[in-house]
């Protein structure tokens, strides 16, 4: 029982401040961040009604899969590489942003270029999207993919947010000594 008690108190000095509702804002957006490797951003259907329905060509934020073979040379991994390395990177400052919880001034700067970064990745992700429909002559069909750069970004902002609201808190008390 003396094991486990310590354990547990131990456990409640844990250092990462989970108890903020910024670190939780921004694991829901880390987690957004995430999943948008794993849906697809839109997809493209092949056949001109249901009934003559040939084959989709599905866009991740990675790059096409089952794309056509005349669009091989024109969407190659580089392609994709301007939108798969803002994502890495909002992700990896959205990390650093948890992990800087007892430097609030840093976090906001932090924060604020991780918003400008997402805000990229959207503009990107419909441009790409657009270009893509535009190559293929076919209609666009937004998927889940396409929603959680938005979830995220909604997140980074109420996140920082709070973390503003924190600052003020944290230097009225300042006055009052």
């Amino acid at each position: 029982p003396k094991i486990i008690r310590t354990f547990t108190v131990e456990m409640l000095k844990c250092d990462v401040m989970i108890q903020r509702i910024q670190t939780v804002y921004l694991i829901v957006a880390f987690i957004a961040l995430i999943l948008q490797f794993f849906f697809p951003v839109s997809v493209y259907m092949f056949g001109d009604t249901v009934d003559t329905y040939t084959g989709t060509v599905s866009f991740y934020l990675y790059g096409l899969v089952k794309q056509p073979i005349t669009l091989e040379i024109a969407y190659k991994f580089v392609f994709y590489l301007p939108m798969i390395a803002i994502a890495i990177a909002v992700l990896i400052l959205t990390v650093l942003i948890i992990l800087q919880y007892k430097k609030r001034l840093k976090q906001l700067r932090t924060i604020n270029f991780a918003i400008l970064l997402n805000i990229v990745l959207i503009v990107l992700l419909f441009f790409y999207t657009d270009k893509i429909a535009k190559d293929l002559s076919l209609p666009t069909q937004y998927r889940m993919g396409s929603v959680f750069p938005l979830i995220s970004l909604v997140f980074l902002i109420l996140a920082m947010y709070a973390i503003k609201r924190d600052e003020r808190l944290v230097r009225s008390l300042d006055r009052l000594r």
